[in-house]
């Protein structure tokens, strides 16, 4: 099975981008405005929604790359994230950064972060802050407040 192929590849990995994921294509531009000075290696993926399928999906191909695989199987590639969960791979070196949810700050965003918690899926969490009593707060109502238009 290619996903146990490329697990196999992928734990000898030393240097990995990190793959950062936004909810939405507005969020990923309001995220990129806000942090591109420090933003290097790294990729933006909109997930069109809340989606750990995006997450697998995106992952299995930032690893097939990385090794030159072409074949990309879809079916394999939602698996992957689960697999990955199961053994030590999000403890080692670089793939404890590998993962970062730049999700809205509100009741979705912190649901999906707990539902990927209790998958045992590792990852780094980049929210955009609540101010004065705020319920919710995404990556392009922060980058209003912090950029107003002239």
């Amino acid at each position: 099975c290619l996903v146990m192929v490329l697990l196999v590849l992928i734990l000898t990995l030393v240097h990995l981008e990190r793959l950062i994921f936004l909810e939405a294509p507005i969020d990923l531009m309001s995220y990129y405005e806000l942090n591109k000075n420090r933003l290097e290696n790294v990729r933006l993926v909109s997930m069109d929604g809340l989606k750990d399928t995006t997450i697998s999906r995106r992952l299995y191909e930032l690893l097939a790359e990385k090794e030159g695989l072409t074949d990309i199987n879809l079916d394999d590639a939602k698996k992957l994230l689960p697999i990955l969960a199961n053994t030590n791979f999000f403890e080692l070196g670089a793939n404890r950064e590998l993962i970062t949810l730049a999700v809205d700050n509100d009741k979705a965003g912190l649901g999906f972060i707990e539902k990927l918690k209790n998958k045992n899926i590792k990852f780094n969490i980049d929210l955009p802050p609540l101010e004065n009593n705020q319920e919710k707060m995404d990556w392009n109502d922060f980058l209003k407040q912090k950029k107003p238009l002239t």
